[in-house]
């Protein structure tokens, strides 16, 4: 896996995680209208979680880069 860094492997990872969790909640059939707003409402939130997550993940690895270039620019 030479090339891709670890910050695009994990957004990779959780992106296909967010949408097996919604593939599989599209085959259980329709809920009813009080829990389905709940449902969406509490997936938003964990979709939002999870690119808040991958966010601070780009912004640690965009710092370490220019950390490892900053050391390599004093040698």
């Amino acid at each position: 896996m030479r090339g891709v860094s670890l910050a695009k492997l994990k957004e990779a990872l959780a992106q296909h995680w967010v949408e097996e969790e919604l593939r599989g909640e599209v085959g259980d059939g329709i809920p009813d209208a009080g829990e389905s707003v709940e449902r969406v409402k509490e997936e938003n939130e964990t979709v939002e979680i999870v690119h808040m997550k991958l966010e601070v993940e780009r912004e640690k690895t965009a710092l370490e880069k220019e950390k490892m270039q900053m050391e390599q620019r004093k040698l």
